[in-house]
């Protein structure tokens, strides 16, 4: 008799990506095979973190590497249309960055907004539509500034910053969180921001022993240049917010990190 096993599944904590990848090797009749082209994706910065709802949130979502796999006159024929529940639109409609001020009833002091980009103009068989939820507080304030913030290529010069930033979260006792928000440049690797927040991660846990619970890491999006900014915060406060300086549609991704960074 087979045994049946019970899996316990938590869907407020689990997120599952279905990845679509269409592989273009086709036969038919011929030695002459058909490549797929290069797909476009939609980058969409919506952290899963609690953040502000004090004030009005701008969010962003993008047509990833855009100009080099559209042309920069396909990129600009791409459109945008942004959908949003249990807060309003207030600017950018229309545009890959919008401005939204949370609704909420009077009693409530957290709140969920909904939130989904869908653009024109990319290949029919390319992801056109992406969604998140955004967990927001009323009474709680954005944090001001980073503890700490590096843009350093090497391991060594990195753990200088890692060394301190666990000195100052040890300090603050254990109900404060450290975040990374990692940007890519605007020349990137692949999977850029979560690469680099991996290694850093690894090392403060293996290394200077902070629990994995204590760390969150946050996709910033792009920049000119590579950076990490570091937060210590309480841990039932809110969290920082992307400030990239860059579009995903301008950017250039190549190669593998690990041989940028080797």
């Amino acid at each position: 008799m087979s045994k049946i096993r019970r899996i316990r599944m938590f869907p407020a904590l689990m997120l599952i990506f279905l990845c679509i990848v269409g592989l273009g090797s086709t036969q038919s009749g011929s030695t002459q095979n058909r490549f797929d082209p290069p797909c476009t994706s939609l980058h969409l910065l919506c952290p899963s973190h609690l953040v502000s709802g004090s004030d009005p949130i701008t969010l962003r979502g993008d047509v990833l590497g855009a100009k080099d796999i559209l042309g920069i006159e396909g990129a600009r024929r791409v459109s945008y249309a942004w959908q949003v529940s249990g807060a309003k639109i207030i600017g950018g409609q229309g545009t890959s960055e919008i401005v939204i001020k949370p609704t909420r009833d009077k009693q409530d002091e957290e709140s969920c907004i909904k939130v989904t980009l869908q653009v024109k103009g990319v290949p029919p068989t390319c992801e056109s539509v992406k969604s998140c939820t955004l967990r927001v507080n009323y009474k709680c304030a954005p944090p001001l500034r980073f503890d700490d913030e590096y843009q350093v290529a090497s391991l060594q010069a990195e753990q200088v910053h890692l060394d301190k930033i666990a000195h100052s979260l040890n300090e603050r006792g254990s109900d404060s969180i450290l975040y990374l928000v990692a940007y890519a440049g605007r020349s990137a690797c692949i999977s850029e921001s979560q690469w680099r927040v991996a290694r850093a991660k690894k090392y403060l846990i293996e290394e200077k022993r902070i629990h994995e619970d204590r760390i969150v890491a946050v996709d910033g999006g792009f920049r000119e240049s590579f950076a990490i900014e570091l937060f210590v915060l309480p841990e039932n406060g809110c969290g920082p917010l992307p400030t990239p300086t860059v579009r995903a549609a301008d950017v250039t991704i190549t190669g593998l990190c690990a041989r940028k960074y080797n």
